[in-house]
């Protein structure tokens, strides 16, 4: 779902699955990205600051995220990581 969101241009709080440890590794979208689980206050601060500017992290997604979700998602890349994945 991670990749999905980014693709549309939408910031995401996401945990360290789901594409986000791709996508989500660099400044400043690395602060929505929730390392334990388990950590109420560190999901409730992400969220407080991706609602505080985001407008901010928009333009972030598009800058930074976007263009490598789309490189990722590019049909002969799909085909690729498929043929690896089923050995055809």
């Amino acid at each position: 779902m991670v990749p999905e969101a980014l693709a549309c241009g939408l910031p995401v709080l996401s945990g360290l699955n789901g594409g986000s440890a791709q996508f989500l590794r660099e400044a400043p979208l690395n602060k929505l990205v929730i390392q334990d689980p388990d950590d109420v206050n560190g999901f409730v601060a992400a969220a407080k600051e991706l609602i505080s500017r985001p407008e901010f992290y928009k333009q972030a997604v598009m800058a930074q995220a976007l263009p490598d979700v789309a490189a990722w998602m590019n049909l002969e890349n799909w085909w690729k990581r498929f043929g690896e994945i089923t050995g055809l």
